[in-house]
């Protein structure tokens, strides 16, 4: 078998990383031979990334990348599984010279690809997915060079992305204004919804997968139910296609200028409160 070592060594072989060291729940890491310094203990940033959320995409582009990184080789392994727990998805290899597959469900460097720290390559979602998001997984390898297993630090990320979103047209918000927020979730047509506001992006477990990306324990949460002329469409139900649309009438207070919101939905199955979808959550400034 190819070793993770070769993140270290310019050899001819192709191998990369082997399958399910990508950091999935119960799965290894490059951490299971590189293991000079603990799990994520060292100085560079590694990431996965993607976009929030798979509505209106065919496909996603996802890249591995380390940041602030001064080492001379580097390596990585991504994967994706459902709300499941599955193997999720199909993965296209859009830079033969520096990706590869380790399996069908699994991406890695290739060795002409240890002398980059950002790789790209693209995810099919199945035709269907249960309810919840997806996770992507990924485990880097900041080498030192020096050709051995010793010595190079391993780090792990995940990105998830959404079955449903979330969007506004602005970053930032004047107060005085109206801003719009529209939602999304074509999986969940016709079902009941409703946006938390909060100032924390601390996740709130809504039972099995589905966890809202924003702590519906927050304060300003109550505004939505003690203000609701502030929060138009803020409650109520998706249309045939799984659409809806809500706005925030910002009243015109300077001192708030420069306070983060946060928003995200959950749908819920008519007439219940069984949670059917999470949404990406929308961060905005006030100015």
């Amino acid at each position: 078998m190819c070793r993770v070592r070769l993140l270290s060594t310019a050899l001819s072989c192709d191998c990369g990383a082997p399958a399910n060291f990508a950091g999935a729940p119960g799965k290894g890491t490059c951490h299971n031979r590189h293991d000079s310094f603990s799990l994520n203990s060292g100085t560079a940033q590694f990431s996965v990334t993607a976009s929030p959320s798979i509505v209106g995409l065919s496909s996603l582009t996802v890249q591995a990348l380390f940041t602030v990184s001064s080492t001379p080789t580097h390596g990585f392994e991504v994967t994706a599984r459902n709300s499941a727990g599955a193997w999720a998805g199909t993965w296209t290899i859009t830079n033969s010279t520096t990706t590869k597959l380790a399996n069908s469900s699994h991406v890695t460097h290739k060795t002409a690809g240890i002398t980059v720290t950002s790789w790209s390559m693209s995810w099919t979602p199945p035709a269907t997915l249960p309810p919840g998001p997806i996770k992507f997984y990924g485990a880097g390898n900041e080498a030192n060079g020096n050709g051995s297993d010793s010595g190079d630090h391993i780090y792990t990320a995940s990105r998830t992305v959404y079955q449903a979103r979330l969007a506004s047209a602005n970053a930032t918000w004047p107060m005085g204004t109206t801003q719009d927020l529209t939602l999304d979730a074509p999986t969940q047509p016709s079902d009941d919804y409703v946006i938390a506001l909060s100032h924390s992006t601390t996740f709130t477990p809504l039972g099995g997968p589905m966890s809202l990306p924003v702590d519906a324990s927050s304060p300003l949460f109550s505004l939505v139910w003690n203000a609701p002329a502030m929060f138009p469409g803020f409650l109520g139900t998706l249309d045939g296609t799984g659409h809806g649309t809500a706005q925030v009438i910002l009243p015109n207070i300077p001192a708030l200028a420069g306070f983060p919101l946060h928003f995200a939905f959950a749908t819920f199955q008519p007439g219940t409160t069984t949670v059917s979808e999470i949404s990406n959550r929308v961060s905005v400034t006030l100015q």
